[in-house]
């Protein structure tokens, strides 16, 4: 009885694991280590080994998180408007686009399409202090997830919770 048992619960297990190797789940993936579980191709190009290609826009950092038929990721999009800066105010902190509006974005694709499954604007708000320019970005922080809810975190601009489908919560 106890066989049966232990062999039942390694089954669920080996079943429970290889669902959640398909997820990436969190910011250094699967198994923790920043690697995917599977062989990678080993040529690449814009035509060779590439499923599908999606224009993003603005500009993110962020690492995405796959989540079921899910891949959402977070951007920040500059709306072109900037901030009242006088000769006697200055940008705390500087660095890029210091002062300039943008839209904070939560973005879900199509894991299969690349198709932008939904897309939601967090807040829209004016940054005082900058990123670096070649590194940086305002939307650096990967998104969090237990599996039910999606979290964004966009610094000094707010932490936002969505269900899967998009809905804020």
């Amino acid at each position: 009885m106890k066989a049966r048992v232990a062999c039942f619960l390694l089954t669920l297990l080996a079943s429970v694991g290889a669902a959640a190797a398909a997820d990436w789940l969190q910011w250094r993936g699967p198994l923790n280590t920043g690697m995917a579980v599977g062989d990678a191709p080993l040529r690449w190009s814009d035509s060779t080994n590439i499923k599908w290609k999606a224009s993003i826009p603005g500009k993110g950092h962020s690492t995405p998180l796959i989540i079921g038929n899910r891949i959402f990721l977070t951007t920040a999009v500059p709306t072109g408007r900037s901030s009242d800066v006088g000769p006697n105010r200055s940008r705390a902190g500087g660095g890029a686009d210091a002062g300039l509006e943008h839209r904070f974005e939560v973005l879900a694709l199509d894991r299969d399409t690349g198709k932008v499954a939904w897309q939601r604007t967090a807040a829209v708000a004016t940054p005082h202090e900058g990123y670096h320019r070649t590194y940086g970005s305002f939307a650096s922080n990967s998104p969090a997830t237990d599996g039910k809810r999606l979290f964004a975190v966009f610094g000094s601009r707010g932490l936002y919770a969505y269900n899967l489908n998009g809905t804020p919560l």
